[in-house]
């Protein structure tokens, strides 16, 4: 079977159509898991609906979501204490 340069294109077309669509499908799953890693409920809620919205949601939340390690910055001072060593 020879594919010409018409069923090559088709193709091309026809896989890249499949990764948007799965990559927007999943896109406000991912964004879902780096809020709760980033404890980031309060201020950001309102861009889980956006993320639906295909790369702009996902790029918004990019955009304005805080470094990670400002939020699981440790709160346990009891941990770094308890050490024998010192």
């Amino acid at each position: 079977m020879i594919l010409n340069n018409k069923d090559l294109i088709k193709i091309s077309i026809h896989v890249t159509s499949l990764d948007f669509c799965l990559l927007s499908a999943f896109a406000p799953f991912w964004v879902y898991n780096d809020m709760t890693a980033r404890k980031w409920f309060d201020k950001g809620r309102w861009l889980l609906p956006v993320s639906v919205v295909p790369f702009l949601g996902p790029s918004l939340y990019l955009l304005l979501r805080p470094a990670l390690s400002e939020t699981t910055a440790p709160t346990d001072s009891s941990a770094s204490s308890s050490d024998p060593s010192q």
